[in-house]
């Protein structure tokens, strides 16, 4: 009993602790309201923490002007303003989340008639009000010369005056997670700032579909509405919004715990899908492509969407199931959907085993009826046309009868080989820092330098070697001196002895909150494949460093961002002709999708380096050499006229 009351006594000492914390956060986040005076900022704190003064919502939805705006334009404390969001929305009580919620978008709205927000609005039924239209992106809604209070609560300034109007404040229980949605997407920010984000950390762990439901619940949505309100909340984007928030948003989408709500509310899904904008289309498929089975009924309506960007996406995940299930979601389209948007599934089917037959039944059941013209015009086009060439059928054959790919040999390389850099590299280190040191006396940075301790550069050489045990924390992030100490060995290491590439990924990673930016990752591989003239050690050097999913990190870094990957398919196409199947995605354009828009040109750059068109990849070139636009189509057919013809063992 000895040891249990100062157990106890330290536990209420750290609730005590952790409580303070809180409050003190609940001020902080809301420090821009004092614009209003210190009246409304105290009631909008107090209704947040404790649910008093409602009324402070129509307050606030009032009284937002161009020159209370222009009050809130200096310098918000970023970092504390985000860390407290991201504490309170770590910590806080559920309702005090959606409470938060209804703060953070009465703020933003714009001026509306004191007769548009009564307290009734205020109550539980307007649970955190708000919309997923641009003007809820608190992540920076700035125009030239004003910034919304939303704004600097969110801690970010963007170009673009992005507010939301009074339809949008009274939009479903569903848009009104919006706010918080990209608040939280925000906070991620502050993974890579040299501060302590532990409260950024726990959001994450916390922040998932279960708990939207926890606030969306609390703040007054009815249980049977909470799931449809979060899938529309976390799904949904718009298209005029800030970019990186979107990006933000969409890895708050791409979970394990949203693949599982998914599944367990799949009954929902297709009333939210089919009324959310064209780009939240596309994060559903994103995010079916987990679970195709489960969702494919959804997929294949998205297949006829009246957005291109959608049907693109939908078919290519289609196209990924098996020949016969596909053909089983499609079937049903043949009939009912417009005319005007099903030639590219009519044309898929035809190059489908099975595909023609469910065409020819159709025209037959549909050749004499009245108002099929169009449809009767189009299914009779594709059979002939898919007759006359009889392409689809001659690529079919290949694949249904190949058994063994094509022998592709290919070249030797060089694995990567890690060592470990040992006290002369520690030493070597001292040195030159001791010699900046003296360079810098009047130097800005000579602080900095001055903090970076022997102990830090030991931790940070140590983390390099693969021991983060003294070199990070435990979310992966370097901080304090070991950043200082991290970052100028990185910018020093061509001063120093020489490093193995996954000794820098180590560094880099630890630098960057854990993980590298796409752009740093592409900057990265390019220069492993340079060094080592193969894409294939650069996948190695992702397996030493301890990286998740290496080969997503490369496929998305080869085929989803600016930089030409093509100048580089030398090195890479000895590593796709290992992985045929990562390749095979991308052999259809995808000119919608901004991240992808260049991979089909950069697919075919790399196959062309292959000495022979492997057995799985003539299929999709077939097809779009059949049915591809007028350049993917002339593109698709010199690959495959040009290519060595098919070697077998």
């Amino acid at each position: 009993m000895a040891t249990t009351e100062p157990e106890h006594e330290s536990g209420l000492e750290q609730a005590g602790l952790e409580q303070a914390g809180l409050a003190a956060a609940y001020a902080d986040a809301l420090e821009p309201l004092t614009a209003w005076g210190p009246d409304t900022f105290d009631q909008a704190v107090g209704y947040v923490r404790d649910g008093t003064t409602p009324e402070v919502l129509t307050v606030l939805a009032q009284s937002q002007t161009v020159d209370i705006r222009s009050l809130t334009h200096r310098q918000h404390r970023t970092d504390a303003g985000l860390l407290a969001l991201a504490t309170v929305c770590a910590t806080a009580p559920a309702a005090a989340v959606a409470r938060l919620g209804r703060v953070l978008a009465a703020a933003t709205a714009e001026p509306v008639p004191a007769s548009s927000v009564s307290a009734s609005s205020a109550s539980a039924g307007s649970v955190l009000a708000g919309s997923v239209s641009a003007g809820s992106v608190l992540a920076g809604s700035a125009s030239a010369g004003s910034v919304s209070v939303g704004s600097a609560l969110a801690g970010s300034v963007a170009v673009g005056s992005l507010s939301a109007g009074p339809a949008d404040v009274a939009e479903g229980a569903s848009g009104r997670l919006a706010p918080l949605m990209n608040m939280v997407a925000n906070t991620e920010y502050l993974s890579y700032r040299d501060v302590d984000a532990r409260s950024v950390t726990m959001l994450r762990e916390r922040w998932t579909p279960h708990f939207l439901s926890e606030v969306a619940h609390a703040g007054g949505v009815p249980e049977g509405e909470c799931a449809a309100a979060v899938l529309r909340a976390v799904l949904q984007r718009d298209a005029t919004s800030v970019a990186w928030i979107q990006h933000r948003r969409a890895e708050l989408a791409a979970t394990d715990a949203m693949d599982a709500f998914l599944a367990e509310h799949a009954d929902a899904v297709p009333g939210v899908v089919g009324t959310i904008t064209s780009s939240g289309k596309q994060v559903f498929i994103e995010a079916a492509q987990r679970n195709p089975t489960a969702h494919g009924e959804v997929v294949a309506a998205l297949a006829v969407d009246p957005a291109k960007g959608v049907r693109t996406e939908a078919r290519r995940l289609l196209g990924a199931l098996p020949d016969a299930e596909e053909v089983r979601l499609l079937t049903p389209l043949v009939t009912t959907a417009a005319p005007s948007r099903l030639g590219e599934v009519v044309r898929r089917l035809a190059t489908l085993p099975g595909g023609q037959r469910v065409l020819r039944g159709a025209l037959e059941a549909l050749a004499d009826k009245r108002g099929q013209s169009a449809r009767v015009r189009l299914l009779r086009q594709t059979l002939e046309l898919a007759g006359d060439l009889a392409v689809q059928d001659a690529v079919q054959d290949a694949v249904q009868d190949a058994v063994q790919d094509a022998v592709i040999e290919l070249p030797a390389y060089e694995p990567p080989r890690e060592f470990v850099l040992g006290a002369d590299f520690v030493a070597r280190a001292r040195g030159l820092l001791d010699l900046y040191r003296e360079q810098e006396q009047e130097s800005e940075h000579r602080s900095s330098l001055r903090r970076t301790t022997d102990e830090d550069l030991l931790a940070v050489v140590a983390l390099m070697n693969g021991d983060p045990t003294n070199g990070e924390q435990s979310d992966g992030r370097l901080v304090g001196g070991r950043y200082h100490a991290g970052s100028w060995l990185q910018f020093h290491l061509g001063e120093l002895p020489p490093t193995a590439p996954v000794h820098r990924l180590r560094l880099s990673t630890a630098l960057n909150g854990g993980r590298l930016s796409s752009w740093e990752w592409l900057k990265w591989l390019d220069e492993i494949a340079a060094e080592h003239g193969d894409l294939r050690a650069a996948h190695d050097v992702l397996v030493q460093g301890g990286v998740a999913d290496p080969e997503k990190t490369i496929e998305d870094a080869v085929f989803q961002y600016t930089t030409d990957a093509s100048r580089l398919a030398d090195k890479v196409w000895p590593y796709f002709a290992e992985r045929v199947d990562l390749l095979l995605p991308h052999l259809a354009p995808r000119e919608t999708d901004y991240k992808s828009m260049y991979a089909f040109e950069r697919a075919l750059a790399i196959l062309r380096e292959f000495p022979a068109v492997p057995v799985a990849a003539r299929g999709p070139l077939g097809e779009v050499a059949l049915t591809g636009g007028k350049k993917a189509r002339e593109a698709a057919q010199e690959a495959l006229q040009r290519l060595a013809p098919l070697q077998r063992q």
